[in-house]
């Protein structure tokens, strides 16, 4: 059985070595499946062997596989171990998540900024692609091209703000956008009445 213990000391393990990818391996492992948590690390390093070296480690501590295994309660406690990794991962990686977004956020591309800004004013947990591309729309007052929201999302999912392809956002991302905001357009809209009604 897996103890909270076991999951805080390994993410303390690899926040002090300042091995983010390890953390966020393990952070991913335990909020989507296997197949989403390895797409998001080839999006953010071009690679996705640490989520082997993780499986490793957890198998070494609890001896219990999680790459065949989802455990959905940890020993003495009724939370989920989503909520616990989620907490963990926020408070142990917050800095070097930001440190590694920043390193990117200058080169997103004009798509990607835009709907930067839309997941920032809308803010939800999490967003369909259908209500982006409507709400891009609405704001930016044209379509947005299947392929152009797609690379926009991948570019997204590397700099941390969406953690998956359902377009889940991380527990952190109200600290990301505070530290961010110089990368969000910023848009103004105008509304003009017509006279005589």
């Amino acid at each position: 059985m897996v103890r909270i213990a076991d999951i805080e000391e390994l993410l303390q393990r690899y926040a002090k070595d300042g091995d983010l990818e390890k953390a966020d391996a393990l952070y991913l492992l335990c909020t989507t499946d296997f197949e989403e948590a390895k797409e998001t690390l080839k999006a953010r390093y071009g690679r996705s062997e640490a989520l082997n070296y993780v499986i490793s480690d957890l198998l070494k501590i609890t001896g219990i596989d999680l790459s065949y295994t989802y455990i959905m309660h940890i020993e003495d406690s009724c939370k989920g171990l989503e909520d616990i990794v989620r907490n963990f991962f926020k408070q142990l990686c917050l800095d070097m998540v930001i440190e590694y977004a920043k390193r990117y956020l200058n080169n997103l591309s004009r798509s990607a900024r835009e709907i930067l800004y839309i997941i920032s004013i809308i803010y939800p947990e999490q967003v369909s692609v259908n209500e982006l591309s409507k709400f891009y729309k609405i704001i930016f007052q044209r379509d947005i091209a299947k392929n152009e929201l797609e690379k926009a999302l991948v570019e997204l999912r590397k700099c941390y703000i969406i953690q998956d392809s359902h377009l889940k956002l991380p527990p952190y991302i109200e600290e990301l956008f505070s530290e961010i905001k110089y990368v969000i357009p910023k848009v103004e809209i105008k509304i003009s009445w017509l006279e005589n009604i």
